[in-house]
């Protein structure tokens, strides 16, 4: 006996990037398009916009997420970069799996609305914890700032929404070694 499908089969369709986008890092849908739109990472940092419908592509931003060195244990899980898209496609978040720095870019106006870093106990056993939602038509972000911590802030303004001290619980804390990342924005307007 035959099943029939859940799902409909949806048809594919191949895109070529540009050849001259360069090598692309990472690349992640914007799910909230009405075509089939994609943001890419190049490896430079180099942030583009590319529409898999017509072909086209344009620059819309760079990441300043500073590269982070690979630690001498846990050697199979790689720092690298990680590209996350807001619904809309207006912001940007670019981290560092497996490591602890990270950024949020408004790619309308092309600056970073919040940069950040999730803490130095052992950052190099899990991805960077990153996503963006939505809530009462604010683009928000819910990012590490600890091993054992989420917070939330505003992509817009990188206001902090969480009811607490931002500051990093120092009783974790694994070294006295300054944190390669840009120091963490938030503006707290509570």
């Amino acid at each position: 006996m035959s099943r029939k499908p859940i799902l409909p089969a949806a048809k594919a369709t191949v895109s070529r990037l540009p050849a001259d986008v360069g090598p692309v890092a990472d690349l992640v849908p914007v799910s909230g398009a009405r075509r089939s739109q994609w943001l890419l990472l190049t490896t430079p940092g180099d942030l583009v916009w590319f529409d898999a419908d017509s072909g086209t592509k344009r620059t819309v931003g760079a990441t300043t997420v500073p590269a982070e060195p690979q630690p001498g244990v846990w050697r199979e899980n790689v720092v690298c970069r990680r590209l996350h898209a807001s619904r809309d496609g207006r912001f940007a978040g670019v981290v560092n799996d497996y490591g602890r720095c990270g950024e949020v870019i408004d790619l309308e106006a092309r600056r970073v609305t919040l940069a950040l870093d999730g803490g130095d106990y052992h950052p190099y056993t899990d991805p960077f914890s990153f996503a963006f939602t939505e809530h009462e038509g604010r683009t928000l972000v819910v990012h590490r700032t600890a091993w054992n911590r989420l917070d939330v802030s505003d992509a817009l303004t990188g206001e902090l929404l969480t009811l607490r001290d931002p500051g990093i619980d120092t009783a974790w804390t694994t070294s006295t070694v300054r944190s390669p990342c840009p120091a963490p924005r938030h503006s707290d307007r509570r």
